[in-house]
């Protein structure tokens, strides 16, 4: 997909003290920040102008006020639109130019935000086009309300900004947009190129023979789940190698064993109901993720099946599979994981009671030693 800046109305008839008190005095900066960077990576450069009808106006093309802030004059092969109304597709040849061109993506910017910036950005998306708007490279100036009260520009910039995101555009920041920051998917993918065809096709809606197999071979399996309110947690969970049990291509079980009680993972699955697993098998550089909605079960008939040494347990977390795919070992690889000449010998951390004892000061560490070694010999079930 190709990409094009719109830059609308940055005009020196802004300047004009009759517009009143305006936000965001660096909106020019920023926006000369991103025409340069747009210019940089070949993306389409586009300059709107306003030709004010109103003689009395700033910006009619008899004032010097039409023209031009410095820096935004269009460089040679980049367009220039004069525009008599609030939105630059109307009157002018704009949606045909970029649809001729095979420009889908318009990221915009200008003066005003309430006024042509607003109108423009709705009606690009309207007509089809994905549009993202830079709200660091936009202002505008306070307005009076029709009950004689005074909108600051800051109200009307951020209110505006606002129901544009929520409908009509993405709204981010310029550092975004170049790559300065990440926050959102267009930044992220300015950086990282779209995932090979292979990656993209490994993805199954199911288990395949191989994945059932890894998963028999299992012992350990990492279980990531979130709560509405943002709270995320990652869970270890280990067993006999194949604890988790297949019932079948689309439906995982994993027995809930005893644990700390603190159940982070067993309340945001009754929260959201959403889990995403990392299964791991000694020695095996690959591994494997499945991602699906998670439930809670306690039929005592799905449960005998999970028993280990006797002991069944009391529920376990059932993962309707949405997708699951192998992962390649370039990270194993990387942190050379099973290299047990890399592993870190005995005693390189104090025991677990001593970093406790370190953070509570009520903890004996020698009692909660033998509290721990107890737990682990006899009251693993």
């Amino acid at each position: 997909m190709t990409t094009a800046l719109i830059l609308i109305d940055f005009q020196q008839g802004f300047d004009n003290p009759k517009w009143g008190r305006r936000n965001n005095p660096q909106a020019e900066e920023r926006a000369l920040h991103l025409l340069a960077h747009a210019r940089s990576v070949g993306w389409k450069i586009i300059i709107v102008r306003h030709d004010s009808t109103a003689l009395t106006s700033p910006l009619h093309p008899s004032h010097s006020g039409n023209a031009l802030k410095p820096g935004f004059e269009p460089q040679e092969g980049e367009w220039l639109l004069g525009k008599c109304v609030h939105s630059a597709f109307i009157g002018t040849s704009l949606a045909k130019r970029l649809r001729d061109s095979g420009l889908e993506r318009i990221i915009i910017a200008g003066i005003t935000t309430d006024q042509c910036v607003s109108t423009s950005t709705r009606m690009a998306h309207n007509l089809g086009f994905e549009v993202i708007l830079a709200s660091d490279a936009c202002a505008c100036f306070g307005l009076t309300g029709p009950d004689g009260k005074m909108i600051s520009a800051e109200t009307l910039h951020a209110a505006h900004l606002a129901t544009l995101n929520a409908e009509f555009a993405r709204v981010t920041s310029v550092a975004d947009l170049t790559g300065e920051s990440i926050e959102t998917p267009f930044a992220l993918r300015q950086l990282l190129p779209e995932p090979s065809n292979l990656v993209k096709r490994k993805a199954l809606p199911q288990l395949d023979t191989h994945m059932r197999a890894f998963i028999a071979l299992s012992p350990m399996v990492f279980v990531g789940s979130h709560a509405r309110d943002g709270q995320t947690d990652v869970s270890p969970r280990g067993d006999p190698p194949g604890f988790v049990a297949v019932l079948d291509a689309n439906t995982l079980m994993i027995p809930e064993r005893p644990g700390n009680r603190r159940a982070d993972t067993l309340q945001n699955v009754l929260d959201t109901g959403e889990v995403g697993l990392l299964f791991m098998v000694p020695g095996v550089m690959d591994t494997l993720r499945v991602n699906g909605s998670a439930r809670l079960v306690t039929d005592p008939s799905r449960l005998t099946p999970l028993a280990v040494e006797g002991k069944t347990p009391q529920f376990a977390i059932e993962v309707t599979i949405r997708e699951a795919y192998l992962h390649c070992a370039r990270c194993t690889h990387r942190a050379h994981f099973w290299d047990t000449n890399r592993w870190a010998k005995q005693g390189t951390l104090p025991h677990l009671a001593e970093m406790l004892a370190s953070q509570m000061s009520d903890i004996d560490p020698n009692a909660l030693r033998d509290t721990l070694e107890e737990m682990y010999k006899n009251e693993l079930y």
